[in-house]
């Protein structure tokens, strides 16, 4: 079962405050997070290699184990990746991502790659 959420003042206060070592990029993408028997649909805010930020409805909770089951727009399968729920908000969750499968890891890079280029139309 799931634990409660340490607070962020908490952890910045113990040093246990972590950042990020991944840049997350907008991407907005339709998931599905399964955790027994509950299934949440949703849609990603953010996402890396690392993790990604899912803008869902409440059931899920700290600690949870889920699988994210996403669709990428550049893959021609659907991704179920192993995720751990590490912040819960009243917009959805933020998870970090288990083991990638390669074609995962090149599915997200390749988003990001598109996110992170400007846009056809910017003045060089």
């Amino acid at each position: 079962m799931g634990q409660s959420a340490p607070s962020v003042s908490r952890l910045a206060r113990t040093g246990r405050f972590r950042r990020r070592r991944e840049a997350r990029f907008a991407f907005r993408v339709p998931v599905t997070v399964e955790r027994a028997e509950l299934t949440v649909s949703g849609f990603t805010r953010n996402l890396s290699i690392g993790g990604m930020f899912i803008e869902c409805a409440a059931g899920l909770t700290y600690g949870d184990a889920v699988v994210v089951v996403a669709r990428f727009p550049i893959a021609v399968a659907d991704s179920r990746i192993p995720a751990t729920v590490r912040w819960v908000t009243r917009e959805g969750v933020g998870v970090a991502l288990g083991e990638l499968r390669a074609h995962d890891i090149w599915a997200i890079h390749q988003l990001v790659a598109l996110a992170d280029r400007p846009p056809a139309n910017a003045a060089r």
